[in-house]
């Protein structure tokens, strides 16, 4: 994790023929996974918003998303902006339907594309 490796490419033609003019150095990167969210919660709800409250577990991510949906498969996402340090995050979902059966995921944002998703949670929003 966390490492960077230069290589030099250059394609060759048939014996005796100049190397290609196009030869140049390809950097690649590998970057540390972030810590999963843990300890999602919704609370508290009401008929048209829920609090998403989650433990970030880790000191290297880009970020967060949300992601809520009321058949436990397709996902709306809501970007959360990172803050500093591990800790106690939440994120107000509001525009909600009332009486409707949400999933949940929080997603951590990671260097080099590595996100990984909470366990999913469920919640039902109250009538009106």
């Amino acid at each position: 994790p966390n490492t960077v490796y230069h290589f030099l490419v250059r394609a060759n033609g048939t014996p005796g023929s100049p190397s290609s003019p196009n030869a140049g150095p390809v950097t690649i990167a590998t970057y540390a996974s972030p810590a999963k969210p843990t300890n999602v919660v919704a609370f508290p709800i009401t008929n048209n918003s829920a609090t998403i409250s989650w433990d970030d577990n880790s000191t290297n991510e880009l970020g967060f998303r949300i992601g809520y949906g009321s058949d436990g498969a397709n996902y709306n996402f809501i970007n959360v902006p990172a803050q500093s340090g591990q800790g106690r995050r939440s994120w107000n979902l509001t525009g909600l339907n009332q009486k409707t059966d949400y999933f949940v995921i929080v997603q951590v944002l990671g260097p080099g594309n590595n996100n990984l998703d909470s366990d999913r949670i469920r919640f039902i929003t109250c009538p009106n």
